[in-house]
Parts: C-alpha cells; sequence; structure tokens
C-alpha cells in the first residue's frame, strides 16, 4: 500500500487576495485579505493614576471613571497586542463615554507608548492626540471617540500598548462630568493565531 501525501497548505481566495491555512494549523490572510478585530477593556479594569486621577463611580447598573468639569482628570491601562495584529495598518483607541450634558464639547487628551521586549517602560510617550468630541443629544447617551495609533508606531515584535486617558475639563466646553464606561483597542488582522 502507498503512502499518503498531503498538501503543506490551502489556500482560499484568488492569486493576490487569500486565505491560507498551513499544514501546522496556522492561519495567515494576504493581499487585502484582512479581519477587524476589537478588544474591549471596561471601567473596571483602567486604573487611576496617583496624579490627577478620575473618580470610579457607579452609573445606573455598571461603573464609570467620572472625569471632573474645569479640571484635569487621568486614568491609565495596558493593553495587550495581541500577535495577530498587522503592524503596517493604524490601529485605533476608542473612549466609550456619557455625560449628563448634552450641549458643548468634551476634550480628550490620549497619550501612548508602546514596548516591546527589552524596552525601557519608563519613557515618555511617543505622542499625544487630542480631540474636542460633542455629546450625544441625549443625556446620559453613549458617545466614542476615535484616536487613531498610526502603524509608523507599531512593529510585529511589540506586546504592550500603554495608555494615559486625559480629560482637559478645562479646555473644553461640556460644563459637566465626562463618565468614561471603557476603551476599545480596534486593529487590523493579517492571521488569525499563531502555530504553537
Amino acid at each position: 500500500m502507498a503512502n499518503a501525501t498531503y498538501e503543506t497548505e490551502v489556500r482560499f481566495g484568488d492569486t493576490t487576495n487569500y486565505t491560507k491555512t498551513d499544514i501546522d494549523g496556522e492561519i495567515t490572510q494576504y493581499g487585502t485579505a484582512r479581519t477587524k478585530k476589537q478588544i474591549w477593556i471596561q471601567a473596571e479594569a483602567l486604573r487611576a493614576p496617583g496624579v490627577n486621577p478620575a473618580t470610579f463611580q457607579d452609573l445606573g447598573i455598571s461603573g464609570v471613571w467620572q472625569f471632573a468639569d474645569n479640571l484635569t482628570k487621568v486614568i491609565v491601562t495596558k493593553l495587550p497586542l495581541i500577535t495577530d495584529f498587522d503592524p503596517s495598518e493604524n490601529a485605533n483607541v476608542n473612549l466609550g463615554w456619557s455625560s449628563p450634558s448634552n450641549t458643548g464639547v468634551c476634550r480628550w487628551q490620549v497619550e501612548y507608548l508602546v514596548r516591546t521586549e527589552d524596552e525601557d517602560m519608563s519613557a515618555a510617550a511617543e505622542d499625544t492626540l487630542t480631540s474636542d468630541e460633542a455629546p450625544s443629544g441625549t443625556a446620559n447617551g453613549l458617545t466614542l471617540s476615535s484616536f487613531t495609533i498610526p502603524a509608523a508606531s507599531l512593529a510585529s515584535t511589540d506586546h504592550c500598548l500603554l495608555l494615559r486617558i486625559t480629560r482637559l475639563g478645562g479646555a473644553d466646553t461640556l460644563g459637566d462630568v465626562a463618565n468614561l464606561s471603557g476603551i476599545c483597542l480596534s486593529y487590523v488582522s493579517d492571521k488569525l493565531g499563531e502555530a504553537t
């Protein structure tokens, strides 16, 4: 009886844009074959720093980080960069927030630092991004504010994204508290998992 032979890979798509499954089970996407993914980090997983901390409060059936009006208040977090992210594409950090006010604008600031193994975790931010966002027209309605981390700041060896999120309450016109429910890291994936 002859030995069986097996293909070393299977491809789905055309010759340029396709998904490939290798014999070891690794699934990779090529060309424009990409998957948009999101990681939601709820308020309870975020942390107040030692200086100018926001305040954790109950709101509805869950909790939020409350950023006072007319003050600079801050939270910080570290997010994993999952092994399936495509560093040639921009990533986005989206803030999910609300306010009793439905007029004016809230000024958010996001500072970020991307780190890989053996890089200094105490380094200054790579960049500081600022956005003025109008609240929902509904009191306490969910609003999303998006910040882009450019592909130029990302590498396939990166492991961790450090964020400092600030409301510049003295520089906006919201006129009330801003309540952060959580953040979402949105990124493009070019593979569905790593081979073991």
